[in-house]
């Protein structure tokens, strides 16, 4: 609505401007500022050479002729003003939104779809964990936020398709291979060598003994190559099955060595030769324009694609990595990888940007690891060591489900504590549990109507009184379910998918309370089916956002 009256404000003369910034929109803290408020005439202000008090008054003006040619039923909103000196307030439409349930009913999983991505293509590569060890926790929210952003941005419009990077080549692969192979000769009765900084852990041994069991002492002479091929192999098996049984499951599987085997990692370093972009210093060859002064420290934010000993490096095999997927034509790509790689984002763009490649086609989301305790003491993953607490440990303990909702419970960029003792309690303490707890309430109630013989059938969605609908608390809730398909939009705009545990325990919040103070099954027929049409939308929501979640909403707690 905003945006089509900045558009119409536009083409009739009124604004002049080129670029429409993206849109804000927040519930205010204080109601009497309205349902809804938007701040988008300050960020007009710059350009359109006026105060944003004027552009809201234009906007106002504009908002008002459409509100004037929708019937009640069909305009969402009720008033419109402008405060602040700027500010757009609006004020929801509650004849709407009672008829707005009925809709939420019949769209059922469709309700909140959008059709912002207009079928565009996007990637989404996440969970790359490199193959020297089972998935641990840690990595897990990686998994978790590329998979339900994944789903919302299907939900919003989007063609996604979601990507594995195995990194299965390079020093630690050696390491890897090295270490197994130790294993397997102490297995053999054979004296292993000491292998400096090398990979220890159960699931080490645990390959070895397969090895043996397949191979007996026949390997004994096989190269490290062998030992780290076989390895991955194994370990890949694992994560695989960790992952499909967390509910994440991918579209594709790339591997490094693949990009080496075709050519396109030296086709990617030869092309940035002849452009102009690489360096020779100490034997190495280096990503970056030669310095005209010569100097030392114009090779300090340079990066290394072949080292000294020529072999090329893994920042080489991320370059031709993401050609590859610019190849592959996808109109955006999103990396999601941990903090500690928020060096490599502006090497890996200025990297394609050299080559070509528009780098504002690729977003990179860094997400904050996690910290988990136990007893209040503080539990320390480290692979090389295996000393780590798997995803497999912890789903076996708390559940996947418990695992997704508080791993989604703050922004990628925030760091986030993991209490294993919180997740498993069945209270409404545990905000898994909450929001459940409200679903199944809710199942609950429908058992007892059908018990009655009441039943939401389209047929009473056309007779029912939901005029009747007018306790506060109604009300608060109709306005909450309206807002699902904005909360979508917002977290497709930001990238940010733990808008949907926000939104479930307010919802939740809303019910519970309403659930509290109000019977909805009464002696008053009519009142009773307006009730169970709130309900009903209300359990809609509910599930279309724990869904959205990779979670299955429980009936019966």
């Amino acid at each position: 609505m905003i945006m089509a009256a900045i558009k119409s404000a536009v083409s009739s003369g009124m604004l002049k401007i080129e670029h429409i910034p993206p849109l804000t929109v927040e519930v205010p803290r204080n109601r009497k500022y309205g349902d809804l408020s938007s701040s988008i005439s300050f960020l007009l202000s710059k350009e359109a050479g006026k105060p944003a008090l004027d552009i809201s008054k234009i906007l106002l003006e504009v908002l008002k002729q459409d509100i004037q040619g929708k019937s009640g039923k069909s305009c969402p909103v009720k008033k419109i003003e402008v405060a602040g000196g700027g500010f757009l307030n609006f004020f929801l439409n509650e004849e709407y939104l009672r008829q707005n349930l009925c809709n939420i009913i019949t769209l059922g999983t469709k309700y909140g779809s959008l059709n912002i991505g207009k079928g565009k293509k996007i990637q989404v590569e996440f969970a790359s964990v490199g193959p020297t060890g089972p998935i641990h926790i840690g990595h897990a929210r990686g998994a978790v936020i590329g998979d339900v952003l994944s789903g919302i941005l299907k939900k919003a419009g989007f063609k996604v398709e979601k990507e594995y990077y195995i990194n299965d080549v390079g020093t630690q692969i050696e390491i890897l291979g090295r270490s197994l192979r130790a294993k397997y000769f102490e297995l053999c009765g054979h004296t292993p060598e000491v292998v400096e900084n090398g990979y220890e852990g159960e699931y080490l041994l645990d390959i070895a003994r397969i090895l043996k069991e397949k191979s007996g002492s026949k390997c004994l002479d096989k190269d490290i190559e062998f030992f780290s091929s076989f390895a991955v192999k194994e370990i890949l098996k694992d994560i695989k099955k960790d992952l499909k049984d967390f509910g994440v499951d991918f579209d594709s599987w790339v591997a490094e060595s693949s990009l080496h085997r075709s050519g396109e990692v030296k086709k990617v370093i030869k092309l940035l030769k002849k452009r102009g972009w690489t360096t020779l210093r100490d034997g190495a060859l280096w990503f970056g324009a030669p310095s005209e002064e010569g100097s030392e420290t114009a090779y300090e934010k340079d990066n290394v694609l072949i080292r000294s000993n020529g072999a090329p490096t893994y920042f080489a095999s991320d370059i031709a990595y993401h050609c590859n997927k610019y190849q592959r034509k996808f109109d955006i790509m999103i990396d999601i990888w941990g903090q500690d790689h928020h060096g490599h984002v502006q090497r890996v763009k200025n990297a394609l940007k050299a080559l070509g490649y528009d780098p504002e086609k690729l977003e990179i989301i860094l997400y904050q690891l996690v910290s988990l305790s136990r007893g209040g003491i503080p539990v320390r993953m480290s692979t090389r060591k295996g000393e780590f607490v798997t995803l497999r440990e912890v789903m076996e303990e708390v559940g996947k489900e418990a695992i997704r909702f508080f791993f989604l419970m703050r922004k990628a960029s925030s760091h986030l504590n993991f209490d294993l003792e919180l997740a498993k309690q069945q209270s409404l303490e545990n905000p898994v549990y909450y929001v459940q707890y409200a679903h199944a309430r809710i199942c609950s109630i429908f058992r007892e109507a059908e018990k009655k013989e009441l039943k939401i059938e389209s047929s009473e969605l056309k007779v029912a009184d939901l005029s009747l609908l007018k306790e506060e608390i109604e009300i608060e809730i109709m306005k909450k379910l309206a807002f699902f398909p904005d909360e979508i939009a917002e977290m497709v705009l930001t990238r940010e998918p733990h808008g949907l545990t926000v939104y479930s325990q307010e919802l939740a919040a809303l019910f519970h309370k309403f659930y509290t103070d109000h019977r909805v099954i009464s002696e008053d027929r009519n009142l009773t089916l307006a009730r169970l049409i709130l309900v009903k939308a209300v359990q809609v929501v509910l599930a279309n956002s724990i869904q959205l979640m990779g979670i299955v909403p429980k009936e019966k707690m």
